[in-house]
């Protein structure tokens, strides 16, 4: 695939029908533990930048926005448009979130599960 193709795929990364500008954005970090036994289902993600480097964002059926770690947003570079749409329909969920102490601080580490 050229540039061009790959520039103008306009390839879709979350459900449709979602106004994900009427999300309530929390960090990762924030929801350790308040999952309780229900997994968060997942409808798609959204890619950006910060003065840090790279970003991701995932959407969840519940209105949520939910930051990730940076760590993570190389696995979601590497999807495939299957595995994409698999999530965008709901198939994809975070089943745990637990912290953890790295030697550049506190961060969270994140179970996701298929559902």
């Amino acid at each position: 695939m050229g540039l061009s193709s790959k520039l103008n795929s306009g390839r879709s990364t979350v459900a449709a029908g979602i106004d994900t500008e009427a999300l309530q954005y929390v960090k990762a970090a924030e929801l350790v533990g308040d999952y309780a036994d229900e997994p968060i289902v997942l409808k798609g993600f959204l890619r950006y930048k910060t003065k840090k480097g790279p970003a991701v964002l995932v959407v969840t059926d519940d209105g949520r926005g939910i930051y990730l770690p940076q760590r993570y947003c190389e696995t979601f570079d590497e999807l495939t448009d299957e595995e994409v749409a698999d999530m965008i329909e709901g198939n994809n969920a975070i089943v745990k979130i637990e912290p953890m102490s790295t030697p550049n601080g506190d961060t969270v580490r994140i179970t996701f599960a298929d559902v």
